[in-house]
């Protein structure tokens, strides 16, 4: 039975300009707090970024994954090709999401499976997402970034990597190859917040028992804690939901 790795492999990737590298220096902040082992943080740029001293850079400029009209995320294709990190089994993490409890239940569900590659059932549509991943390279899976090189296309909801991934192991009858994570360990903020409309109690409890809130949409974490975006950009009930909470573990 396979079982947590002695020291925890985790890799961001933060390319582009959406985001500041801020959120890379926090994902590392809560790693130390919420990691039960010791672990490595490897982050995939495109560009030279200032991050911290302990972080593993690996560029990601000359991976040839970038497609005209789809978001730069598709460089993360790039994970499940060999070679491309130093270690063939792995945690990968957006940089937007809060890990708010210790982190043992998710390695040893993540890391306990068999298939090559653990992934989120999208809240919203048919579809994996991507914002949490155990990938385990070398296997079927090494297809998806060859077959974006080589031009293949399928029909997506959003142009990005996620859209990719599950068209591609459903194209190649390759959902053997997938475990999806149970899905209170994974929570989306973006949900509960409109559950909070109507339902503020049922909207906190959606999200206490995540060991990750994924933020995702248009409010971005660095946003809602800024008192001034708060005001004049977050409409009514919105601007209050979960901001005590995302100040105290997003740090």
């Amino acid at each position: 039975m396979r079982s947590i790795p002695d020291e925890v492999p985790v890799v961001c990737v933060a390319v582009g300009h959406r985001y500041p590298v801020e959120y890379v220096w926090k994902l590392e902040s809560m790693l130390r707090r919420h990691m039960p082992v010791p672990f490595s943080l490897t982050c995939v740029v495109d560009q030279p970024r200032k991050l911290p001293p302990s972080v593993r850079t690996v560029d990601a400029s000359n991976w040839g994954l970038r497609r005209e009209g789809m978001r730069v995320t598709t460089d993360k294709l790039g994970l499940f090709e060999p070679g491309r990190l130093p270690f063939d089994e792995f945690l990968y993490l957006d940089t937007t999401l809060v890990i708010q409890r210790d982190m043992r239940s998710l390695l040893e569900f993540g890391f306990g499976r068999e298939e090559e590659l653990v992934v989120v059932r999208d809240w919203n549509y048919d579809a994996y997402n991507t914002c949490v991943m155990r990938i385990r390279t070398g296997g079927l899976l090494t297809g998806i970034p060859k077959a974006f090189r080589e031009g293949v296309t399928y029909p997506w909801r959003n142009p990005g990597d996620q859209d990719y991934v599950t068209a591609y192991v459903r194209d190649k009858g390759l959902e053997s190859q997938v475990a999806i994570w149970p899905d209170d360990m994974i929570v989306s903020y973006k949900n509960a917040r409109e559950v909070h409309r109507t339902d503020p109690d049922a909207a906190y409890r959606m999200l206490q028992p995540g060991t990750i809130v994924k933020f995702y949409g248009k409010t971005k974490m660095d946003q809602l804690l800024n008192p001034i975006y708060r005001t004049f950009k977050i409409q009514g009930p919105d601007a209050r939901f979960w901001v005590r909470e995302l100040r105290d573990h997003w740090r």
